[in-house]
This record gives structure tokens, C-alpha cells and sequence, in this order.
């Protein structure tokens, strides 16, 4: 199991591919995109867009797996995740408007044979509530009873019973452990398409 913000990944920019890394100093627990002599702070992927040129693209590639924003026309953000086959080619999923929603669409097409092995995707994994990409925790350790929690019929109880029995990791970490998350399972897990 991962703790928190560790495992460092890269942005794919025009003109290059930065590090992003947990920041130091002041600005410890976070994470900042180094391009250069410029650092850029990173609380979610839709962040890389500000070190980006306005109508570009940009990959956050975290091993496993890859995301890719943009902004349309409105400005709102756009998403698309894929990963690379073992014959090099690109298998990426449908647009979205939400950064989960594409990875959960790139999983529907790969299958739980081919999941990228992150926590994102693991059944282990949980959306700490009311919050977004970067709040993701594992309940390895307390397993029997996260398992009774991600079952819940009541809605209230998915959602606020992981209290306690989260240990914060990064969504593109995975562990030993790593198994898929099955449907329907937890507080935001993986949907039915």
C-alpha cells in the first residue's frame, strides 16, 4: 500500500515532457510541474492546462496508465484516458467531461483482464467524499471492513462509513494487492455503462 504523495509522474506538454513531483518547502504536500526554471502547482490533472498554451493538449502519464486534457470551445475541460499496448499502439477510451468518468470509460473498453494496475482502478480504493481526483484512499488494512461499507445498501453509509479506514495514496500508485474494483462497489466506484 502507498501513503500519500509519493510516487512522482510525467506531464506531456507541446515542446516536451516535465516532471511533476511532490513539491518542497512551504508548498510540501503538494505537487508542482517543473518545466524549466518554471514551476507550476498541480492539485489535479486539469491543472497542467495552465502551464500548457491556450487550445493545446496535455498528457498526464502516470505508467499504468495516461490521461489527456484539453479545453473546448466553452472552456470547460476535456478528458480522455488510454494506455499503450504491449505492441506500442494507443488504446485510449471515449471524450469525457470528467477526469474519472474517462478512466472508468477506458476500463469498460479494456476489460478486467487488461486494467492498468493503479489504485484508481483497484477495489481497495475509495473517493474520500464530497471531493475529487487527489482524495483517493486505501482500505487494504481495514479490508473486512471496508468491504462491509463499499456493500451497503444505504447510500449515506457507502458514502460517509470509510471514515477511518482510508490511508490517502495517489490514484496511479498500485501495491501487491491490487485487485479490480468490481461494479457498484463503494462511496464513487466504478459505474455500469
Amino acid at each position: 500500500m502507498g501513503a500519500g504523495y509519493i510516487t512522482p509522474y510525467f506531464a506531456e506538454l507541446p515542446g516536451g515532457r516535465y516532471l511533476v513531483r511532490p513539491a518542497e518547502g512551504d508548498e510540501a504536500g503538494t505537487w508542482t510541474l517543473v518545466c524549466g526554471t518554471e514551476h507550476f502547482p498541480i492539485d489535479t490533472p486539469a491543472d497542467l492546462l495552465a502551464a500548457a498554451p491556450p487550445g493545446t493538449a496535455v498528457t498526464a502519464d502516470f505508467g499504468s496508465f495516461r490521461l489527456t486534457l484539453w479545453s473546448a470551445e466553452d472552456g470547460s475541460p476535456r478528458y480522455r484516458a488510454g494506455v499503450r499496448a504491449r505492441d506500442g499502439a494507443e488504446i485510449t477510451g471515449p471524450v469525457e467531461t470528467d477526469d474519472e468518468r474517462a478512466c472508468w470509460s477506458l476500463l469498460a473498453i479494456l476489460g478486467d483482464e487488461s486494467a492498468p494496475r493503479a489504485c484508481f482502478f483497484c477495489r481497495w480504493s475509495d473517493v474520500e467524499p464530497s471531493t475529487g481526483w487527489g482524495h483517493l484512499g486505501c482500505a487494504i488494512e481495514h479490508a473486512e471492513a471496508y468491504h462491509r461499507v463499499a456493500t451497503e445498501a444505504e447510500p449515506r453509509k457507502r458514502k460517509w462509513g470509510t471514515q477511518g479506514l482510508l490511508a490517502w495514496v495517489d490514484e496511479w500508485h498500485a501495491c501487491e494487492r491490487f485487485e479490480v474494483r468490481p461494479h457498484d462497489y463503494g462511496y464513487r466506484g466504478r459505474p455500469r455503462r
